[in-house]
């Protein structure tokens, strides 16, 4: 569900480089990006309840491939670790 609802629609990296919740959403999660200096820290949460964190990666503000941060978000997803996406 979160593959193909959230992090399958991140196309463009562009979107999620910026400081904004919710930008991506489903029925139970919700991804959203902080700005840290110049890079960004990305994390898909629950919506409800306890808003628990289930993946988070840093991406950088010279990062270009939306690709890396599929990856990165499904690899977190999986592993439960912080990736970095440069």
């Amino acid at each position: 569900m979160i593959q193909n609802d959230i992090i399958a629609d991140i196309t463009d990296i562009s979107t999620i480089m910026r400081t904004r919740n919710s930008i991506y959403t489903s029925d139970k999660f919700h991804l959203d990006a902080v700005g840290i200096g110049q890079n960004y820290k990305v994390e898909i949460q629950y919506k409800a309840g306890t808003k628990q964190t289930v993946a988070v990666i840093d991406v950088s503000n010279e990062a270009t491939n939306a690709g890396d941060v599929r990856n990165a978000l499904t690899n977190s997803l999986n592993d439960g670790h912080k990736w970095i996406v440069t």
